[in-house]
């Protein structure tokens, strides 16, 4: 896991800061996101689960799941506003090096990784799936987001990083569609690979209000093959 130093940078707690605001695009953007994978997990009902490249903890901490969770990620600053913040019973957050995860062989049951691959590079990328593979345990699952460059998200992209503190333009240095990604996690010999894109208009509805973004969330859930602007990979060890 390797985001390089532009990303100590970014001010302690940023994001789980834009989450707290509870309303807005950029908050719907995270909030839809988030509901979608927290659905898929409690489907799966995992003992415990590891989220890679946590950040200050917002996923985990606003999940209410009742695995034993943990976050890892580079950034120090980012891992003692996590657990300043969100460290509980059932939660707690370590600070690791690149690609270099500080657990025994399979430990968990369910990995995430969300919104992490596209700030790293192909090299890296193959260290942090197989970090992710050593950690999994058999039939374990690991649910990966990212952003689909084939859809409106290029756009989207030039967008936000100029409406925002937050240059993502530059943070993003690779990018995936669905074949891209199927092609970059085919050689790890998973025993399958599930790939979607969701998430298309629904968090712009925000400026109606959440539930309006929820609504049209729901309705976008129900159209088979549209072009969202996130993709979820849903593999299997």
């Amino acid at each position: 896991m390797n985001k390089g130093n532009i990303y100590d940078e970014i001010s302690e707690g940023y994001y789980d800061l834009v989450f707290s605001r509870k309303k807005g695009i950029q908050y719907n953007w995270h909030y839809l996101k988030f509901k979608k994978i927290y659905s898929l997990i409690n489907n799966l009902k995992p003992n415990n689960i590891l989220d890679v490249a946590c950040g200050p903890g917002t996923f985990l901490g606003n999940s209410n799941l009742e695995s034993d969770l943990t976050g890892i990620d580079i950034a120090k600053k980012q891992i003692n506003y996590a657990n300043n913040k969100y460290k509980n019973r059932n939660i707690s957050f370590k600070y690791c090096k690149n690609a270099e995860f500080p657990f025994d062989d399979e430990t968990f049951e369910l990995i995430t990784a969300i919104e992490f691959i596209e700030h790293i590079n192909h090299d890296d990328l193959v260290k942090n799936i197989l970090e992710m593979k050593r950690c999994l345990k058999p039939g374990g699952i690991i649910i990966l987001t990212t952003p689909n460059y084939r859809s409106l998200w290029p756009f989207l992209e030039i967008l936000v990083s100029k409406l925002s503190s937050q240059n993502y333009v530059e943070q993003h240095i690779s990018h995936y569609n669905k074949k891209k990604l199927k092609m970059a996690l085919r050689d790890f010999n998973f025993k399958s690979i599930d790939i979607i894109s969701y998430q298309l208009f629904a968090p712009f509805f925000a400026i109606f209000g959440n539930e309006f973004a929820t609504m049209i969330n729901n309705i976008e859930n129900k159209v088979k093959y549209f072009p969202g602007n996130l993709l979820l990979a849903k593999i299997k060890k």
